[in-house]
Order: C-alpha cells, then sequence, then structure tokens
C-alpha cells in the first residue's frame, strides 16, 4: 500500500504497479482547476486507471474526480449553444416578426383578420415560416443530437449496476475474504 499527494507534486504511480485506486478528498472543489492545476492532470490519471479497468473508489472530492473523468464537457457546451443559438434565431428571426404583423393586422383590422388563413397566406409569413427551418435544424443538429450522444454513452458509467439478493459485494469486486 502507497500514497501519492499530488498538492506536494508527487509523481503519479505506473498503473500497472497496483490493483486498488483510492481517491480522497479534500478542501478544493471539483472546478478549482485553476487553483490546483494538479487536478486535472489526476482526472486523467483515474479516467486510464479506469480504462485499464482498475478498481477505483472516490471518496468526496475523489468521487466527482472520478465522474469528470467520464464527463464530456464539450457536447454539454455544443448542446447547450445548440440550443440556445437555435431558440434565440426563433425567436427573433420568426416568432417575433409574424407576432408584431399580427399585432398590427390586429389593431389595424380586427383579431379575426389576424387568425385568419388570408394573413397566413401573406408572401411574409410564409418566407419566415420557411426560415423557421434554419434554427429548428439547428435547434436539432447542434442542441439535441450532441445531448443525446452525451446521455448514452455518460449514463452507463455513472450509474453502478444493482447487487442482485444473493450476491456479495466483494465477489462483485473480485475480493477473495
Amino acid at each position: 500500500m502507497s500514497a501519492t499527494a499530488l498538492f506536494a507534486d508527487n509523481a503519479f504511480l505506473d498503473p500497472t504497479a497496483f490493483d486498488w485506486l483510492i481517491v480522497m478528498g479534500g478542501p478544493m472543489g471539483v472546478c478549482d482547476t485553476e487553483t490546483f492545476p494538479w487536478m486535472d492532470q489526476e482526472t486523467q490519471f483515474i479516467a486510464q486507471c479506469i480504462r485499464q479497468r482498475k478498481k477505483v473508489l472516490g471518496i468526496c472530492l475523489g468521487a466527482q474526480l472520478i465522474d469528470r473523468a467520464h464527463w464530456k464537457d464539450g457536447l454539454l457546451k455544443l448542446s447547450f449553444f445548440g440550443l440556445n443559438g437555435g431558440l434565440l434565431l426563433m425567436a427573433f428571426g420568426t416568432l417575433l416578426p409574424v407576432g408584431a404583423m399580427q399585432a398590427w393586422i390586429s389593431f389595424r383590422d380586427g383579431l379575426w383578420m389576424a387568425r385568419s388563413a388570408e394573413f397566413f397566406t401573406t408572401t411574409r409569413v410564409v418566407v419566415q415560416g420557411t426560415l423557421k427551418a434554419i434554427p429548428d435544424l439547428i435547434i436539432i443538429v447542434f442542441g439535441v443530437l450532441p445531448l443525446a450522444w452525451f446521455l448514452v454513452t455518460t449514463y452507463p458509467r455513472l450509474k453502478a449496476k444493482a447487487i442482485n439478493d444473493n450476491e456479495s459485494v466483494w465477489e462483485r469486486l473480485g475480493i477473495e475474504l
């Protein structure tokens, strides 16, 4: 058994030299990587150990760093900007202009005219409705699909498999008592 204090600039162990990795906590938060730059290296090391099928136990901050090893921020950022950018384009590119035209027609000619088929078949409204495909496409391609891929690839790693009634936790971990 050995200990490595990364905050004291100790070197990482060779992953082939151990079977178990226990990652402990500390006073810092998982997002404090600017103050504690070694945490990014530790997250990469944890991911490497997980890929090599090592048994990894995280306590407090250690558990958060283990989750971070599977967390793909890039996909979430792409999804965030895809959803919000598409919604912004939809709001200001189609909904607001058509809504303003409807409000003006309603004020000038009455609500019945603003809700009629004649209004919705005018060239301006038809063009605005056609252009709505652009924000819809942005929302789907850059918002929904990356989020779906993130969920499909990340969720199975974050949720542990249930232990059956007749199954031993120790057997699941490969430990003989």
